[in-house]
């Protein structure tokens, strides 16, 4: 978060959209980490209730930030594909305080979706004794919600990958371009790590799918994705930090 708002690589629409979802990733892990060590130290049955107001309310308050997050990580895909496209029009499609009012909508949105865990049937609850995970209950509306998690969130990031490829595509077709010009200049290195740079986000978005489809599986939980992002947020800046 501090990079994203010292370094002057981020001073634009695309360091507001980096920041935005850095802020739901921090929201969620907070809540995720203070809440498991409540649990975990009082060892109170209650406190893994769908009875108690407040575990209902921790559910929303973890899986809003994380859909919020994959939201805008959608529109930081969306963003790059505009830049590549419309480089001439990409100030006024993207300026800062349109990235700021996305990130703000994406926040939103995700909250509002997860308010669904404010009724007990759809709760989701951090329980001790499975696992010790955030899970849903074993009704039909907890199962659907499950269901629902793992399809949206596989959705999301397989679009992020679809625009990403596109990305991928054009910057390929326009190195081929300048390779047949004659007029290529000294930009070509640059151009190197632009192509470069988009391949290992596409990359990036592959690993996020089978990290979204493998939590489905082995932690049915959102802590391995929002390791992920943070870990992946911290490679992608890795990689451009010397552009």
């Amino acid at each position: 978060m501090y990079i994203t708002r010292t370094r002057s690589h981020f001073r634009n629409a695309f360091g507001i959209l980096c920041s935005t979802f850095l802020i739901c990733n921090l929201q969620s892990i907070s809540v995720l980490f203070t809440w498991c060590t409540i649990v975990l130290a009082l060892k109170s049955p209650i406190l893994s209730s769908s009875e108690l107001f407040l575990a209902r309310l921790i559910g929303v308050l973890v899986n809003g930030p994380y859909y919020g997050s994959l939201f805008v990580h959608f529109f930081v895909a969306l963003n790059r594909l505009c830049a590549v496209l419309y480089p001439i029009k990409y100030k006024q499609l993207w300026s800062e305080s349109r990235s700021l009012i996305v990130g703000i909508i994406s926040w939103t949105t995700g909250t509002s979706l997860c308010m669904l865990h404010l009724y007990k049937d759809c709760s989701l609850l951090f329980n001790q004794n499975s696992s010790y995970r955030f899970s849903y209950g074993n009704s039909y509306y907890g199962t659907v919600c499950s269901n629902g998690d793992g399809v949206l969130s596989v959705l999301i990031v397989v679009a992020m990958a679809c625009l990403d490829f596109i990305t991928l595509i054009k910057l390929l077709a326009y190195r081929r371009a300048m390779r047949k010009s004659a007029t290529v200049s000294t930009g070509g290195a640059f151009n190197k790590k632009e192509v470069l740079f988009f391949k290992q986000l596409y990359l990036l978005g592959l690993f996020c799918i089978s990290f979204v489809i493998a939590s489905q599986y082995l932690l049915a939980s959102n802590l391995l994705l929002f390791t992920y992002s943070m870990d992946s947020d911290s490679i992608t800046y890795w990689i451009c930090k010397d552009w």
